[in-house]
């Protein structure tokens, strides 16, 4: 059999997205000849419309789609079908018959969007044909059908990398891919409310069956603990990128990244150099998930740094493209990139009503490998007017034309998708951005107790990932008998590589002191925009501020975290002591430093008389010239 595209094909059937009816099926992945493929492709859209399922036919234009994984269902999987719409209602109920007999599913899981997902799980009992209804919520009319072949469990398993790129193109991007790249990314790093996610490294989200809808997709085990495993290990600027990778890599889709200058956060990087999956250095590696490893370790870890993603809205050819401060456009897979260059990737939105109050949640990976999930706030999405090159961006789509694969220009992703915005471009002024996006996630007046408890959770959340970062290094330093890791000079210790890039912590750290200053700053920016918020009627200036006084007061005092000092016993510091250690922290991110050093423990304490390490002196020069950064709040020449 010949592979379904090679690079130098003209592929228009081929790459036309699989209509629903074959969202799981895919046997065209690789395993068929384009013009075999394409026959099929005709052949299954004719069976599809002649079919019913049921009362109702299944409709052409549908407002839901459904997808079934893995890709190649056998008789004995467990399979994953996943609904997906913009809107809830459409996602009432999924059904499914296998030949002639109903099929049962677990109950189905709703996750909330943008896009709204439904997620239900069935075992494929026996081969056969497998029909999927899905019904409206309300009305119970059918929303949307797909048809799949469950094959026997003695078929032959998928040949290996027969091919010279990464991996073939079989599909396009379109609407309904990125809602399952949107959805999937919310699925993947979903917390329940109240909840901490943290994961070390990023393949620990990926091998988790109940978070990957993609887990094993290919049918190779190649997330199980067995076998070859997909790894992924990114820093801060590699993780959009992997994830995005690994979710084209698994559908067949085209995958393109520019290689980049660091630029600067005005003018942003130059990218004289596309790089794409269909490079045909890794062809001598048969196994394709070997292939995949090799290709986002080396071709795409090694060309993705931090000034990659700070894009100018202009640039047609750049990897992103700047989008409206909307709750539709904020969903998950989009990514926030702040002046200096860090990356969050939006992860799960919570929208506001009445009574809750709207949240936005990222995950951003770090040098150490560690991957956590932060809220939205002015202390961990940093942005700042001035720099145009900063803001909340979507990956730029790509398409294949002629066997090369290019980018989507602005226009272009306009006349398809819509949702280009030069909103963040004309914004007066920085608290203008923060202003916007309450007012996307939280279409009512805000409650300023629930505002500023967030505000309080959000630095809660920042400093238990903290506490993680440092025992890191800590446990490194005790392996390496605390040999002396050199400080770079000057700007560096924020960018640099290495063993200082690992396990110190100057940006992290940098941005934990502005959101203690979000903090400490709230209750009187409440007084000074009280329009903004649901106040009582007939309350004083003064009786606001003594109740939010109560409410902070309260929850510093209850919320704590515990570290391991140096003699292995446990200190425990509530919110508020960290707080009064602020001006210590701000030369607490040397990893030469002992562990209580890293938390503040102040001069004379009995909690620092369990320290036996100390940065050298020259080092420690260093960093009281470097101390005023960390004063102001403002990390110098943002240029890389």
């Amino acid at each position: 059999m010949g592979r379904s595209v090679s690079p130098g094909a003209t592929a228009s059937a081929s790459l036309s997205p699989l209509p629903a009816s074959l969202d799981g099926l895919l046997v065209a992945r690789g395993w068929l000849a384009a013009q075999d493929r394409a026959a099929l492709l005709r052949a299954r859209a004719g069976e599809q419309r002649r079919t019913r399922l049921g009362p109702g036919p299944c409709p052409t234009h549908a407002s839901a789609r459904i997808f079934v994984f893995p890709l190649r269902p056998r008789a004995g999987d467990t399979l994953r079908l996943v609904a997906l719409s913009e809107k809830g209602a459409h996602l009432g109920r999924l059904s499914a018959h296998l030949g002639k007999g109903p099929l049962a599913l677990s109950r189905g899981r709703r996750f909330l969007g943008p896009p709204a997902s439904l997620v239900a799980r069935a075992t494929a009992v026996r081969p056969g044909l497998l029909r999927i209804r899905l019904t409206h919520r309300r009305t119970g009319r059918t929303t949307a059908c797909a048809r799949i072949r469950i094959l026997d469990a003695r078929s032959s398993p998928p040949p290996g990398a027969d091919y010279a790129e990464v991996w073939p193109v079989t599909r396009a991007w379109d609407q309904w891919m990125e809602r399952l790249y949107s959805a999937w990314i919310g699925r993947l790093f979903f917390v329940p409310a109240g909840g901490v996610g943290s994961w070390f490294p990023l393949h620990q989200a990926t091998r988790d069956p109940s978070r990957n809808w993609l887990h094993n997709a290919l049918g190779r085990a190649e997330d199980s603990s067995s076998g070859v495993k997909v790894i992924l290990t990114p820093d801060c600027a590699d993780t959009p990128y992997f994830l995005r990778a690994y979710f084209a890599w698994k559908l067949g889709l085209p995958f393109m990244f520019q290689r980049c200058t660091r630029g600067n956060a005005v003018t942003g990087p130059q990218c004289p150099q596309a790089r794409s999956n269909l490079v045909t250095r890794y062809g001598n590696i048969y196994n394709p998930v070997r292939r995949f490893n090799a290709f986002v370790r080396e071709w795409v870890g090694w060309a993705v740094h931090s000034g990659t993603t700070r894009t100018l809205a202009s640039d047609d050819s750049s990897d992103f493209y700047p989008v409206a401060l909307t709750r539709s456009s904020l969903r998950p897979g989009r990514i926030f990139v702040d002046p200096a260059g860090h990356v969050f990737v939006v992860s799960q939105q919570r929208p506001g009503t009445s009574q809750q109050l709207g949240l936005l949640f990222g995950i951003d990976g770090h040098p150490d490998r560690t991957v956590s999930r932060k809220r939205f706030s002015r202390g961990t999405f940093v942005y700042n007017h001035r720099y145009k090159t900063g803001g909340f961006k979507a990956f730029r789509p790509v398409v294949f034309e002629g066997g090369r694969i290019r980018h989507l220009s602005n226009a272009e992703i306009l006349a398809r998708h819509g949702d280009f915005s030069l909103e963040q471009t004309s914004l007066a002024t920085s608290r203008a951005f923060y202003d916007r996006v309450q007012e996307a996630l939280n279409p009512y007046p805000l409650r300023p107790r629930q505002v500023y408890a967030s505000k309080i959770r959000a630095l809660h959340e920042a400093l238990l990932e903290r506490v993680k970062a440092v025992a890191l290094g800590v446990a490194f330093m005790e392996r390496n008998q605390w040999r002396p890791v050199q400080i770079p000079r000057g700007p560096a210790i924020f960018e640099t590589t290495g063993t200082w890039e690992r396990f110190s912590t100057p940006a992290r750290d940098l941005r934990l002191l502005m959101a203690i200053r979000d903090v400490l700053r709230f209750p009187q920016e409440v007084l000074r925009r009280r329009h903004l918020y649901r106040i009582p009627p007939g309350w004083s200036d003064a009786r606001l501020l003594s109740e939010l006084q109560r409410v902070g007061d309260a929850l510093l005092e209850t919320l704590t975290i515990s570290y391991v000092r140096s003699d292995r016993t446990v200190k425990t510091l509530t919110l508020a002591q960290v707080i009064e250690r602020r001006d210590a922290l701000r030369m607490a991110y040397n990893p030469n430093d002992c562990i209580e050093i890293r938390w503040g423990a102040p001069l004379g304490s009995a909690e620092l008389s369990t320290c036996r390490r100390r940065a050298m002196k020259e080092q420690r020069d260093k960093m009281r010239s470097y101390r005023v950064w960390f004063q102001l709040l403002r990390r110098p020449a943002i240029n890389g």
